[in-house]
């Protein structure tokens, strides 16, 4: 729909047609519009990831969805009053939006340079609205928030302003750095967090009708803060600085006639965590947040925002805030860089220094609104969280179907748990020994892993689910600011001797940089110090020789307080509950002083009874020094096997515990031995080890992959931990399994410092599923009891890689060296040796960035062959991709030579040993002597995956497992 034609002079009618003929070269987007040709956005709750192609030959695949919905007040005669010329705006549109080049001027030799330092020109700026009411314009309190008005982004990333009659629009020449203020230390800047828009580019609005979308949310808010990628340090300065400004008054819950607003976290760090659930769940009980008129507008990346996907739509906004920034002025231009912190109004006076140590109330505040405003946003909190209480006492049989309570008479308990650094590693004993302890006294003690959930509305209630609360100093023990009233937090503090760096870990004379956050609320928060036998390392060293072994390069790992894992007495967990948790709600003052200084405790904030007042008090310790004497940690054995399977411990075998009692047992044991020298020899017997097409050494410091540094696993036991693969009456093979996926994850090790290792059983690909648009149709697949596992796990790989990317493996794919691809290519697997017969890719290994529409476009193609709208392949997965890909190619034929390549993927090859000469001096796979009365199965065995110079990376299958070496009887003829 193109905008009615303007009535006016003939001259001023041309140059309108010049216009709108230029403008016809803008992107159009066929949905439906709005009374005044503005195209209305779709304001679906983003509860569901779509699609984003990275490459322009996907662009097709990707499903979209518009709606109408309701415009703000705007009209054709307030869109259409500006200043300025429309031969300027003319000049401006052509120069700023259809050119695909850069100006010049636009990148400045510091935007080369991710390393670049700070060189402000001009004068700090300062609001200068401060001293009037803003109440509902917050970001006007503070100097570190700056604000510009009716601005768009084109399609091409470059942004200019449209105008109209508002008064006092705030449109000067404004430019974002991306240099980071600091915190550089083998990090680097994201180079795409970067905004500039000149005053000269407004363009009358009338002219953007039926081109822009204009956005339907008022404001729109980037926040950056220093460390925004760990979430205890976004709660304790972002988040509480932020609440501070928009609260400049007392805080009162009746009061949210804030202006509605979408938030975005500047993390400027390139190679650094993402946006986490937790970013979203906290900024979504902010003012204007939780109005029950609209979905929940849960938080974005910021790099999103000011440089999406080069596919994106033109998009306008009425209004972007910029929040945590350090603004120069000079003259009419305006600068703003990542500054440190938001400026705040007295969230800093709670960090310690001289003064009351209970007149500030900040963090107080902040927890309250917080659970107000997010609870508002459920029907029925409180049920919700009954039920899951009684869902949680039901799997550990404590109530049967009967049981209609509201589980009031229960106390739980949460241990905070983490999938990789900073693991409790003895935490399945501990829990043990404390429901021993506590059998039958209304204690239920469970796990908290914030990363095993998958919404953050999960996360919020998992934890208003708890009464109390243990965790090693972390960010995972930040969302205990959302238990209920009154609860308890015990912070346990890693082992760091004088000579080691983070005694800021270990305060216990005021609270911790984390433990802050609790500081003056109605949470009560312990401390403990952990001792040296906290940390599995160096252990029958001289204490003289200590120091030398933990600071060994090889040690590292496992010595630096933020990486190591930990072992936690079990007696420290139940006196913490006997004495300080259960019983009433508030204790004397005077008993629980004592209590801590008997049991080595530090109390850094708790409510509790003095001289018939109900009254908060802080006793910390300067006195407190960490245990010294021997721990008893009961029966370890179980946990420290698993550590060192894991890698996870020094001078450790990496193998499970195998009953060996059998001769099947002890094939399968021989077998695995065969497998790790077959690997390292075919490794060894190539060139040696390189990127895919690409010099490793050569990469830039500032590259970034599409594909993330993840290994992805899936099977319906976690063979990581070696629980089920080390007990006797399970299945021998799951021990050769586990095994070779340690042995995966050793070879990515060794190559990629920041791995993240991700393993799925049942319960994680349900999650995965639910998390796609395509949830209503597969989980009931995913379900049915006569679902093949290998069709399941068809569903569960291309649902994670779509929401998470990373690189999928087959826990039987044996790895002869990992195979990485360059930074720029977005998806890769295997054309396997059945593709010609019509049985798809070999997707044992499969790579992919996050949001992959190949991928995509494969769960759609399994959905509606799993309900009979189109015929499925042989196998449905493989098939699926394949089909997938070739859509994507254009490609018509399996049997097309040379096979259709897309650009920015790649596609290994799959062939037998036994007919490729030149890889014949690859080791082959064999039954091994001394066991000629297994029966096996060999008609997989020998087939590799390689590369166009026929390096080799992966053999197809493990010797072992199905079809190639599995026993097919017991051995004992």
């Amino acid at each position: 729909m193109m905008p009615p034609r303007p009535r006016y002079a003939r001259t001023l009618a041309a140059v309108a047609v010049l216009g709108v003929t230029l403008l016809r070269l803008l992107p159009s987007r066929s949905s439906v519009q709005n009374q005044y040709g503005w195209t209305a956005t779709d304001t679906k709750p983003p509860s569901t990831l779509k699609p984003s192609a990275t490459a322009s030959q996907h662009a097709a695949r990707l499903p979209t969805t518009n709606r109408t919905v309701t415009r703000p007040d705007i009209t054709a005669k307030n869109l259409s009053g500006l200043s300025g010329h429309t031969d300027k705006t003319l000049e401006i549109l052509n120069a700023s939006l259809l050119n695909d080049d850069d100006d010049d001027d636009d990148d400045d030799d510091d935007d080369m340079d991710p390393f670049a330092t700070q060189q402000p020109m001009g004068d700090r700026w300062s609001s200068p609205w401060k001293s009037q009411d803003n109440f509902d314009r917050w970001w006007r309190y503070s100097d570190s928030c700056y604000e510009i008005n009716h601005v768009c982004r084109s399609a091409k990333n470059k942004w200019f302003y449209y105008g109209t009659n508002m008064e006092e629009p705030s449109q000067p020449t404004f430019e974002l750095k991306y240099v980071p203020y600091s915190y550089r230390r083998g990090v680097y800047a994201d180079t795409r967090a970067r905004l500039k828009v000149r005053s000269s580019s407004r363009v009358n609005a009338k002219h953007l009708k039926g081109r822009c979308i204009l956005s339907d949310v008022e404001t729109h808010v980037v926040l950056h803060s220093q460390f925004d990628d760990m979430i205890g340090e976004f709660y304790g300065r972002a988040l509480a600085n932020l609440f501070s400004i928009q609260n400049v008054e007392r805080y009162n819950s009746s009061s949210n006639n804030a202006a509605e607003a979408q938030y975005y976290v500047h993390i400027p760090y390139e190679n650094k965590a993402t946006l986490l659930d937790a970013h979203k769940l906290f900024l979504s009980g902010l003012r204007g947040q939780h109005n029950a008129s609209h979905p929940i507008r849960w938080a974005k990346e910021a790099v999103d925002f000011l440089h999406p996907d080069s596919d994106s739509n033109c998009e306008c906004f009425k209004r972007v805030v910029f929040c945590g920034y350090s603004v120069y002025q000079q003259r009419e231009n305006y600068t703003l860089w990542p500054g440190k912190y938001i400026d705040s109004f007295g969230v800093e006076s709670c960090r310690g220094g001289s003064g009351n140590p209970y007149a500030c109330d900040a963090y107080d505040r902040l927890r309250s609104a917080l659970l107000y405003n997010i609870g508002s946003q459920y029907h029925d909190i409180d049920g919700m969280i009954v039920n899951r209480r009684r869902e949680v006492l039901s799997s550990q049989n404590l109530i049967d179907g009967n049981y209609t309570g509201d589980t009031s008479e229960w106390t739980f308990v949460g241990l905070a748990q983490r999938s990789s650094r900073r693991r409790w590693i003895n935490m399945p004993s501990v829990m043990n020994a404390c429901r021993e302890e506590f059998a039958g006294g209304g204690v239920v003690i469970v796990e908290v892993n914030v990363e095993h959930t998958s919404t953050p509305s999960e996360q919020f209630l998992l934890h208003r689910s708890l009464d109390a609360m243990v965790g090693v100093h972390g960010a995972q023990l930040t969302q205990g600011v959302l238990l209920p009233p009154y609860s308890h937090i015990l912070e346990l503090l890693p082992w760091v001797p004088s000579y080691a760096r983070g005694d800021w870990v270990t305060w216990t004379s005021s609270p911790t940089p984390l433990g802050v956050i609790f500081h003056n609320t109605d949470l009560n928060h312990f401390g403990y110090k952990l001792g040296r036998c906290s940390v599995p390392l160096c252990e029958g060293e001289p204490v003289d020789k200590e120091r030398e072994c933990f600071e060994k390069e090889e040690n590292s790992r496992q010595w630096n307080w933020d990486t190591r894992n930990f072992l936690v007495e079990p007696r420290v967990i139940i006196k913490f509950i006997r004495n300080f948790v259960l019983g009433r709600q508030h204790k004397k003052c005077g008993d629980l002083n004592e209590w801590a200084k008997n049991d080595g405790f530090v109390i850094y904030n708790v409510r509790c009874e003095e001289e018939s007042q109900h009254v908060l008090r802080h006793y910390y310790r300067s006195d407190l020094l960490a245990p010294v004497r021997d721990c008893n940690f009961d029966d370890l054995s179980v946990e420290v096997s698993q550590e060192r399977a894991a890698g996870g411990l020094d001078n450790a075998d990496s193998k499970c515990p195998l009953p060996l009692e059998s001769r099947k047992w002890l094939y399968y044991d021989r077998i695995d031995r065969d497998n790790q020298i077959i690997a390292g020899y075919a490794s060894h017997a190539q060139d040696p080890p390189r990127l895919a097409d690409a010099d490793f050494e050569n990469r830039t410091v500032d590259s970034k992959p599409a594909i993330p540094h993840r290994l992805v696993f899936t099977h319906r036991f976690d063979l990581l931990n070696c629980t089920e693969s080390s007990s006797p009456e399970s299945d021998p093979q799951l021990h050769l399994l586990a095994s070779n996926v340690k042995a995966t994850v050793a070879a990515y090790s060794a190559i990629w410092t920041d791995l993240d290792v991700v393993f799925l059983t049942d319960d994680d690909c349900r999650r995965a599923l639910n998390e796609t648009d395509l949830a209503f149709d597969l989980i009931p697949w995913f379900n049915n009891p006569k679902m093949q596992g290998m069709y399941k796990a068809d569903l569960c790989r291309a649902a994670y890689l779509y929401l998470h990317g990373g690189y999928y493996a087959d826990v039987d794919l044996l790895t002869v060296r990992p195979y990485v691809v360059p930074d720029d290519v977005d998806f890769a697997t295997v054309k396997g040796m059945g593709l010609l017969r019509g049985e798809g890719f070999f997707q044992a290994f499969m790579a992919a960035s996050k949001g992959n529409s190949i991928v995509y476009r494969s769960l759609e193609i399994m959905r509606d062959a799993l309900y009979g709208d189109r015929a499925r392949g042989k196998y449905l997965g493989p098939s699926a991709l394949s089909e997938a890909y070739l859509e994507a190619s254009n490609g018509t034929d399996y049997k097309s030579h040379p096979f259709p390549l897309i650009d920015g993927t790649r596609l290994l090859s799959e062939a037998s040993l036994e007919t490729r000469t030149d890889l014949s001096i690859l080791p082959k796979q064999v039954k091994p002597p001394g066991f000629e009365s297994c029966t096996v199965e060999t008609s997989a065995c020998n087939f590799v995956v390689f590369d166009s110079d026929s390096a080799v990376y992966f053999y197809s299958r493990v010797l072992g497992t199905r079809w190639c070496g599995q026993v097919l009887d017991d051995c004992s003829s």
